[in-house]
């Protein structure tokens, strides 16, 4: 045989063969990244559960207090009952009577009382049973909460600022490093609100829903004060223990304050305020 033709014919074969394997190679990557995208998506959420597990185990020896006391009220000798006024029920003047200081307490102790209207962003079952809220007023609330977060969230994603890599605080302290940044939108959240208060009223009627938004202003002002307007920047620090921890520095020109929370970053990552403003692993530049 002639010689070119023989070594025409052997690096054909190569050639044949090696894009074999790069056809391999190339859905080999193509699958390794679909496989490590649902292990962080299972990571994240069985942070988020294991959270909400914590917090529950937290919640139970109160509760179990709290049945003790209905329990020993159960067995307690009834008072006599005085006759019922006909004109002061909930059959005659609604469950939550308009321009009356009382529907099954006076109106004015709701302020003094310390619960968090929503769990999760769906309202709390404390703040169903307090405000006599019905089944059809809850389902519309939650959908007017879900609706707000989840413009929150598009407004968030589409200005965060995720700095690769990620900046190096200059504290003499323990490492810390700012992984997300986010404008002011101290304007847009204003808008949201307004519109969610507007909605809530329409719900609820005047009376009631100021009352309920109290509280609902409270709860959300413990993600941070919208006013003044300040940038958020989202620090990751590195404990002595080498674990790591999240929380958020407020930024208004030469003025500096942080968040009064410091959330364990295993946790943080499945927040909902937070877990859309970065991505799992947080590569930190080496030192």
């Amino acid at each position: 045989m002639n010689p070119l033709l023989a070594s025409g014919l052997v690096l054909a074969t190569a050639g044949v063969v090696w894009l074999q394997q790069q056809n391999r190679l190339h859905r080999f990557q193509s699958s390794t990244a679909a496989v490590a995208a649902e292990v962080s998506l299972a990571r994240s959420e069985l942070d988020r559960i294991s959270t909400r597990q914590q917090e529950l185990e937290s919640a139970l020896p109160r509760l179990r207090e709290d049945l003790k006391e209905h329990q020993a009220l159960l067995v307690a000798p009834t008072p006599p009952l005085r006759a019922a006024d006909p004109l002061r029920s909930p059959q005659v003047e609604g469950r939550f009577p308009t321009n009356q200081p009382y529907f099954y307490l006076r109106k004015a102790r709701l302020s003094n009382f310390d619960f968090e209207p929503f769990d999760y962003g769906q309202l709390s079952v404390a703040a169903a049973v307090l405000f006599q809220i019905t089944e059809p007023e809850r389902l519309a609330i939650d959908e007017a909460s879900q609706a707000r977060e989840n413009r929150v969230v598009e407004l968030e994603l589409a200005k965060v600022e995720r700095p690769d890599p990620p900046e190096r605080l200059p504290d003499p302290g323990s490492p810390a490093f700012v992984v997300a940044r986010l404008p002011s939108l101290a304007a847009e959240f204003a808008e949201l609100n307004s519109t969610f208060r507007q909605t809530v009223v329409g719900i609820l009627g005047e009376d009631r829903a100021m009352r309920f938004l109290e509280h609902a202003d409270a709860q959300a002002a413990v993600d941070g004060p919208a006013h003044p307007p300040a940038v958020r920047e989202y620090v990751l620090s590195i404990q002595p223990d080498a674990s790591s921890t999240m929380t958020i520095r407020f930024r208004q020109g030469d003025r500096v304050w942080w968040h009064a929370h410091t959330y364990v970053l295993a946790s943080a990552y499945g927040l909902s305020p937070f877990r859309h403003l970065f991505r799992e692993p947080i590569r930190l530049p080496t030192p």
